[in-house]
Parts: C-alpha cells; structure tokens; sequence
C-alpha cells in the first residue's frame, strides 16, 4: 500500500472482492467493472458492510460526511459515498457502532444536545432542543414523567406524557432510537429543509395541543353509544360531561321542533334547566358501569 492513497488502495481492494456478487457475468472487462461498482454504496448493497465502512475510515474526508440517506451522487467526484440504508443491516449488530455513526451523520451530541454545530442554523432544531431539556434534569438521569408521584391519576400521567412527545410521540428526542427514527420518520425533511416554512415551533406546538385535545376529547364517538363508556375508560372526565351535553341539546332539539310547531317559541330557561338538570337513571347507569 503506498503511503497517501490507503483509500484508493482499500477500495480497489474490496471492489476486487465484492465484484463476483455484484457482478455475475465474469465476462465484462475492468472499466465495465468499474462503472458497476462505482461507490462504496454499491459495495455495501452487495453485502460488504463492513468493507464499506472500512473503506471509508481511510477516505480524506470523516466518515460522517460521507454518509446520506436515500441515494449517492453516481457521477460525483468522490467514491467514498454511502448510505446509511445500506450500512443498517450489518451494523445494526452492533448498536453502539451504528448509533454513533448515525448521531455523528446528523450533528447528535450524545451526552445531551440532539443537534449540534452542524445544525445550528435551523430555528426549529434549535427549539426542540430546547423543548427537550427542559423535561429532563441538568444530567439528564431523570425526567418529569419519572418524577411524577406513583398516585397520580394515569390520565393526567397520560396528557403529560403527550404533550412532552410531541406530534411524532417522541419519548425523548436526544434518546431516540436514532437509527430507526432518523431512517423511518421522515426526521430528515422536518429537521434539515429550512425552505420548509410550514413546520416551526408554533406549528409543532399546535399539533401537541390538537392531540392533547383529542385525548381530552374525542369527537369521532359523539354519535356513537359507546362514546360515554370510552371517555370514562379513558379517563376523560371532560369529554364524558360533554358527551351528556351533547345528548340532552340534542333530544332538546328535537323537541323543540315538535313543541314549536304545536305549541309556539320554547322557553329557553327551562331548557336550559334540562340541560343542567341532575342526571338521569339511565344516566347514571352508564356512568357507575
């Protein structure tokens, strides 16, 4: 191997190796070859992760930079691209190996900070990061939820715990499993497109409150019988009275459509009386079921 090009060395070395899987035919020349097996991504989609990887440790530029997701840039200038797709199914075999790289590709400071220098000029990362250390202690060995007393209600434990994940139900951002995540939920396009306008803090916050509202209280079973009996379940007290409501204004309505027709304009006290009248027998044998 000469001295200053180990990685031209390391990559003809594994092209040599991996070209009988990745190229069948024996009967194509070397430039053939060449073209085939044109970055070390290629290497790794034929099953030599670790050649890959290996290959990259003596590139020029560090490993990190070097990584993307999705594809490569066939007819770039480098050979030393690869996507971390390509790498996942080996190294997922060594989880502490594959997190760092995948932290390292994406700026995640593991000690605390999800994203670092390299992501800095993004106003929302900078606010989840934020948003993040302030449910945890300053050395992050705790957290709110873990803090919580072993009596507190688990509907309130639940709309906590809601409203700390997120609109993607992130336990924590800096403990994610970040191979998975960063890979499978789009993390990439919220995180990195800062042309992106539509999705800022305000838009994240809005879409935390709209599923704590939705656990709070469920429109889709208004109509249904069953609605009551799942918001108790659930622990919504709020929905459940709303429910009732919901229940008494209608057959009031429908009421009110008859009796006016025969009898003229209802008196609105009263009905509002009926409303908030004491609950029915049937009332409360939904309720203490």
């Amino acid at each position: 191997m000469i001295k200053g090009h180990e990685y031209d060395a390391s990559f003809c070395n594994a092209r040599t190796i991996m070209s009988p899987n990745l190229v069948p035919d024996s009967n194509l020349n070397v430039p053939e070859i060449d073209e085939i097996i044109h970055t070390v991504d290629d290497i790794a989609e034929g099953g030599g992760e670790m050649a890959a990887l290996a290959t990259l440790m003596y590139g020029t530029d560090p490993i990190q930079n070097c990584l993307s997701i999705g594809s490569v840039k066939r007819h770039g200038s480098s050979s030393a691209q690869c996507t971390l797709e390509n790498l996942k199914p080996t190294l997922q075999q060594f989880p502490t190996l594959w997190r760092t790289l995948v932290a390292a590709s994406f700026g995640h400071d593991t000690t605390s900070n999800f994203l670092g220098p390299k992501r800095n000029k993004n106003a929302l990362a900078n606010y989840l990061n934020w948003r993040d250390n302030i449910f945890f202690s300053t050395a992050r060995d705790t957290s709110l939820l873990q803090m919580l007393p072993c009596w507190f209600p688990k509907a309130v434990r639940r709309l906590i715990q809601l409203y700390i994940q997120g609109p993607l139900g992130w336990q924590s951002v800096s403990g994610l499993p970040a191979g998975e995540t960063l890979l499978y939920r789009d993390f990439d396009f919220i995180m990195h497109n800062d042309e992106h306008t539509d999705i800022n803090a305000v838009f994240w916050e809005e879409t935390t409150q709209k599923h704590v509202q939705e656990e709070l209280y469920d429109s889709s079973l208004e109509e249904t019988k069953l609605g009551l009996e799942h918001h108790l379940h659930r622990g919504r007290a709020l929905a459940a009275f709303n429910h009732i409501l919901g229940v008494r204004a209608q057959k009031l309505k429908l009421e009110g459509q008859s009796g006016a027709s025969s009898h003229g304009q209802r008196n609105v006290h009263s009905d509002v009386q009926a409303l908030l009248a004491p609950l029915t027998e049937s009332e409360e044998v939904v309720l203490s079921s």
